[in-house]
């Protein structure tokens, strides 16, 4: 508990420097509007339309760039922002649809349930150059509903019910850590009394979670 207290607590602080800075870039961005539009409006007057495209998407990539996570839950807000992080570190679509209220699911839980989820999802979407993860947390009734999806091109095992890497260790088999996250969700969920169900093809793994979330 006092490591996922000090992991929360430096979570927090990343995420309020993140806002600090974010509001600062979107300061700039505001104050510099007028000199884009003037280039918008001398590219139009030379009827480069290729250049105005290409320069209202550079403004777009920038406001993009000043957008931050927020909900109802400022864990799940520092957690959710840091892996933002590094989804755009390693060109990573990262769409989330946030809809509940109130979070009274212990901060150990939510953190190992969603860093391990997002974790796992990170490391196999890292490896596609369309690589993308869609995370959808909302309330359905008493329950706290979770659906992480995302895109994969490794042939994906289980060995006596548990998921393994297809990457080969420092030997010759599978390296069965991979899957260590999962086991501890799955432990935290069950624990809790939620229910996991995890789906998955040649192209995408689907890991659903409901967990009760109520007062």
């Amino acid at each position: 508990m006092n490591k996922i207290q000090i992991e929360k607590a430096a979570m927090e602080s990343e995420y309020n420097s993140q806002i600090d800075n974010k509001l600062q870039q979107l300061h700039t961005l505001r104050h510099d509007m007028k000199n884009h539009l003037l280039i918008i409006d001398s590219l139009y007057a030379d009827g480069k339309n290729k250049q105005i495209h290409d320069y209202i998407h550079k403004i777009t990539d920038e406001l993009n760039q000043t957008q931050t996570i927020s909900s109802a839950s400022s864990t799940i807000s520092a957690l959710l922002n840091s892996k933002k992080l590094i989804c755009d570190d390693n060109k990573i679509a990262f769409d989330t649809q946030l809809d509940f209220n109130n979070i009274y699911i212990n901060d150990f839980t939510l953190i190992t349930v969603l860093g391990n989820i997002l974790d796992n999802a990170i490391t196999a979407a890292s490896k596609l150059d369309n690589g993308y993860i869609n995370l959808a947390i909302k309330q359905a009734d008493t329950y706290l509903a979770i659906h992480c999806e995302n895109n994969h091109h490794e042939k994906i095992k289980k060995r006596e019910g548990r998921f393994i890497s297809s990457k080969p260790s420092s030997g010759s088999k599978a390296n069965p850590l991979h899957g260590l996250g999962l086991i501890s969700v799955t432990n935290n969920v069950n624990k809790y009394g939620g229910t996991i169900d995890i789906n998955y093809n040649d192209t995408t793994f689907i890991v659903d979670i409901l967990i009760p979330n109520y007062r």
